[in-house]
């Protein structure tokens, strides 16, 4: 009998926490914004298709497809590898990430509701320094761009167009969070003033410095004293884009 319970006690936990993780994941793709894409059925098909073939097998879809891109390069790698890198390299100085990075989403949960591909963007604090709770200090804030989901043979040239507000004419946001200086550098949506059914304020991101250039995250729900990662994304500085030369991602 007390077996039967203790089964039962994981699997609610596993659900709860896989009904989070669909919620926080439906939020940061802004499912009912998504719905009005201009996109039709068949493209957002075609995108996922390729998102879901490149998280079953990322090295070969990436060779496949001949992707230059170093932040998706860096995502293709084993999770063995990535959580490796995770725990051995430095974080970035607070002063060198200001402003935009295009990011992609390891996860095939993400995948599914087309949230793998955003932009995350950096604001340093004239003010640095303010003490945070849990300890550390806050650097700066940000927030997460939302933008058109495109295939991964299409990235160098089509990706990371932001997604604007027809009503407003500006681009779509969402979850927004504190830069915060801990044992590393910190992303912590706790902190970033979210609504509070909004299920992205149970978020803390790691952010470790791979090259110049390029960072490696790992999102966390903060669960309590709990922290539980959920999964991986890979950033590179935002480059200008010459029409006549792709390459420059």
């Amino acid at each position: 009998m007390n077996g039967n319970i203790a089964v039962d006690r994981k699997w609610t936990v596993r659900s709860r926490l896989a009904i989070v993780s669909a919620l926080v994941a439906c939020h940061l793709s802004g499912c009912s914004s998504l719905q009005k894409d201009v996109s039709t059925r068949a493209s957002r098909q075609q995108v996922r298709k390729s998102y879901v073939r490149w998280n079953q097998d990322p090295l070969a879809a990436q060779a496949a497809t001949g992707s230059p891109l170093n932040n998706v390069r860096l995502a293709s790698l084993p999770k063995s590898e990535l959580k490796r890198l995770i725990e051995n390299c430095p974080a970035p100085a607070p002063d060198t990430i200001q402003g935009q990075w295009v990011g992609i989403n390891r996860g095939l949960g993400l995948t599914l509701i087309g949230s793998t591909l955003f932009i995350k963007e950096f604001q340093m604090c004239p003010g640095d320094g303010q003490a945070v709770p849990d300890g550390g200090c806050l650097v700066g804030q940000g927030t997460n761009l939302l933008v058109h989901q495109v295939p991964l043979e299409c990235l160098t040239c089509q990706g990371w167009q932001p997604i604007y507000d027809p009503s407003t004419g500006l681009r779509r946001t969402q979850g927004n969070f504190a830069i915060v200086c801990r044992q590393g550098l910190e992303l912590d949506y706790t902190l970033g003033g979210n609504r509070f059914f909004d299920p992205t304020r149970l978020l803390v991101d790691e952010l470790v410095q791979v090259d110049e250039g390029l960072l490696l995250g790992r999102a966390n729900f903060q669960l309590g004293r709990w922290r539980i990662p959920v999964s991986y994304f890979a950033l590179s500085r935002r480059p200008v884009v010459n029409s006549a030369d792709c390459s420059a991602f």
